[in-house]
Order: structure tokens, then C-alpha cells, then sequence
């Protein structure tokens, strides 16, 4: 399937959707917010714990005789 076509298909499914009453309580929304910040910051420590090990493995080619904690 092309990308077109599944925009097709998405757009159509949308125009076809009937109205739902639904109700997110409170708790339902901070478990979304906790949701979100827990990803960032486990986005954040890869992050981090990533370019330690880059920066590590770059210290030690130049010359460096222990890599860097």
C-alpha cells in the first residue's frame, strides 16, 4: 500500500466516525502526564548513559589510558 492510500483510508475512517460521549477523569489525565515525563526522562538517561559511552570510547582511541566515568 502506497502512503496515499493509507492517508485515504485514514481521513475516510475519521469522516465516518460517529460522535462518542466519553468522559477522561483526573486520574486518567496525570497518568498521562506521568506518562509522558517518565519517557522523557528515560529518553533523557539513554541519552546521557549513550554519550557517556561515545565519549568514552572517543577519550580512550586518542590516547587515553582509562576511559572516562
Amino acid at each position: 500500500m502506497s502512503f496515499r492510500t493509507i492517508i485515504a483510508f485514514a481521513v475516510a475512517f475519521m469522516a465516518l466516525a460517529l460522535p462518542v460521549r466519553a468522559y477522561i477523569d483526573p486520574g486518567t489525565g496525570s497518568m498521562f502526564l506521568q506518562l509522558i515525563l517518565g519517557g522523557v526522562a528515560g529518553a533523557l538517561v539513554a541519552g546521557k548513559l549513550f554519550w557517556r559511552k561515545l565519549a568514552s570510547l572517543v577519550s580512550f582511541r586518542r590516547g587515553r589510558k582509562e576511559p572516562v566515568e
